[in-house]
């Protein structure tokens, strides 16, 4: 299924709107409160081995240029410009609508962990191959390297069909309630976050 919005519309009122139809985006930053316009065109890139660039996810823009006016672009219409615009850092011109492809949610859980570095690189390969996400933050000075992990905790939901998730007027607002004990990450819905200290 494939959402069409406002360049303006922050990631997480994207995330939130489509929560409630059994959809997610396939990739995610650091941050949530970046607009789609920005956060499209510097291809964020999130974490995991397998999972692609948020470019990837974008099917469709509409890019407002100083010379040749609104475009409109896709792998039918204007495919080799369309593929340099998918990251285009703002240069080609002004991105005001993307049409990006959701994906179905998935709970995820969430494991945090101190280790030493010794163990970061003895350990990397495994981890990099068992995670769907994974991400280490060193602490400078130290030894220490705070490492999460993400993977799913089952099946991913099954969407529903949505009458138009296209706001008539501005960004995206619908607001998603969340479910007891989860919690938003980088990543997605995080049903059990889990903290230990491996060290």
């Amino acid at each position: 299924m494939q959402v069409r919005v406002e360049a303006g519309c922050r990631v997480q009122q994207l995330a939130d709107a489509l929560k409630p139809y059994g959809l997610s985006l396939q990739n995610f930053a650091s941050i949530r409160e970046q607009q789609i316009g920005g956060y499209t065109q510097v291809s964020a890139h999130g974490t995991g081995a397998t999972v692609p660039p948020v470019d990837e996810q974008v099917v469709a823009l509409k890019l407002v240029t100083p010379a040749g006016g609104v475009l409109e672009l896709s792998a039918d219409r204007n495919a080799e410009l369309f593929k340099l615009a998918r990251v285009g850092l703002g240069c080609l011109g002004v991105v005001t609508e993307v049409t990006l492809q959701a994906v179905p949610l998935q709970t995820l859980h969430e494991k945090t962990f101190v280790a030493s570095a010794h163990k970061v690189a003895r350990n990397h390969a495994s981890w990099l191959r068992n995670s769907k996400h994974l991400r280490y933050m060193w602490l400078p000075f130290t030894d220490s390297v705070v490492v999460v992990q993400v993977n799913p905790t089952g099946p991913p939901a099954k969407p529903s069909k949505p009458q138009s998730l296209q706001p008539s007027n501005g960004p995206a607002t619908a607001v998603a309630g969340e479910q007891p004990g989860a919690s938003m990450s980088a990543y997605g819905d995080v049903e059990q976050a889990e903290q230990v200290d491996e060290r």
